[in-house]
């Protein structure tokens, strides 16, 4: 797949079938040949810096969880609960 960047977006495809304005050479870098993602992926749960690691803080003296999110209660906004890395 063709990953293009530029100052201004990230073009996924040739020709472009995703352009992402978010990201871009300024705030972003393109790492190639990242092996598999981890089998229990989910957004926001990983980051990759020289390897797959949890995506929470570790510097500031919590243990967290992984708290799936619950899409059951994504269109009542009185059932909300919070989801992610939580502090236990």
């Amino acid at each position: 797949m063709v990953v293009n960047q530029d100052s201004s977006t990230t073009t996924i495809g040739d020709p472009a079938e995703y352009i992402v304005h978010e990201l871009n050479s300024t705030n972003s870098t393109i790492i190639e040949n990242v092996p598999d993602s981890p089998s229990d992926w989910a957004n926001f749960k990983y980051k990759y810096d020289n390897g797959w690691k949890n995506d929470h803080p570790t510097d500031d003296g919590k243990t967290y969880k992984w708290v799936p999110e619950d899409l059951s209660k994504i269109n009542d906004p009185n059932a909300w609960e919070p989801y992610g890395w939580v502090p236990e």
